[in-house]
C-alpha cells in the first residue's frame, strides 16, 4: 500500500505500484494504483464526537496566531489530520479486550513509528499525531514513563505547537494534583 497525503512528496511509491500491475492497459494501471492507495484521516470539529477524547487534543495543537499557524492551510488548524495505518493501529487497539491480542497493533505502530523516525519512510507532517496516540496507549497500559517520553519524543520532532504539550502537562498535573482528566 501506498500512502498518499497533500504533505508528502514521494513519487517513487507510484512507480512501485505500476511495477505489480499485470496489463499494460492505461486504465487497468490507474485502478492498480488507486486500489493500494490510502490518504489521511481527518475530522473537523462537527465531527470530533466521532473521536477517541485522546486525539480531540489535536485539533487544539495549533496556535493561530503563531507565524507557523499563519503558514498552515485554514481547514488544517482546526482538524485532527492522522495517517490512516497508525489510526487502524489504534482502534484495534481501543477495540481488542484481549491482551495479547491488542499487543499486535501496538507492535505494528511500533514499527510504523520505526520506519519513519529511522528514515525507511517518509517523515511526514502527522508524525506527531501517531506518537501522541502512542504515548496514550502507554497511558493506558498504566505506563506513564513511557508515555512522558513519548510525548517528549513528538515535541522534540516537531517543537511547535504540538499536541503533546497539552498531554505533558495533563500528566504532570495528574501527578501533582492526583486527578484524571480526559478533556482538552
Amino acid at each position: 500500500m501506498a500512502e498518499v497525503s497533500p504533505f508528502l512528496v514521494d513519487f517513487e511509491k507510484f512507480g512501485n505500484c505500476l511495477k505489480l500491475t499485470n496489463s499494460n492497459s492505461p486504465s487497468y494501471m490507474v485502478m492498480a494504483c488507486l486500489r493500494k492507495m490510502f490518504t489521511p484521516v481527518s475530522f473537523s470539529r462537527e465531527e470530533s464526537h466521532l473521536l477517541p477524547n485522546h486525539v480531540v487534543y489535536e485539533m487544539y495543537r495549533r496556535d493561530k496566531k503563531s507565524e507557523y499557524g499563519k503558514m498552515l492551510n485554514e481547514w488544517w488548524k482546526d482538524t485532527a489530520v492522522i495517517n490512516a495505518r497508525p489510526f487502524l493501529y489504534y482502534l484495534q487497539y481501543l477495540s481488542s479486550r484481549n491482551t495479547h491480542t491488542n499487543q499486535v497493533p501496538v507492535r505494528n505502530l511500533e514499527k510504523y513509528l520505526t520506519d519513519k523516525l529511522d528514515g525507511k519512510g517518509n517523515f511526514d507532517s502527522h508524525i506527531e499525531t501517531t506518537l501522541n496516540i502512542l504515548g496514550h496507549i502507554r497511558e493506558l497500559e498504566n505506563n506513564i514513563t513511557a508515555a512522558w517520553t513519548t510525548y517528549a519524543l513528538s515535541v522534540f520532532n516537531i517543537p511547535i505547537n504540538d499536541a503533546a504539550l497539552w498531554h505533558l502537562f495533563r500528566l504532570l498535573g495528574q501527578q501533582v494534583y492526583g486527578k484524571k482528566g480526559d478533556t482538552p
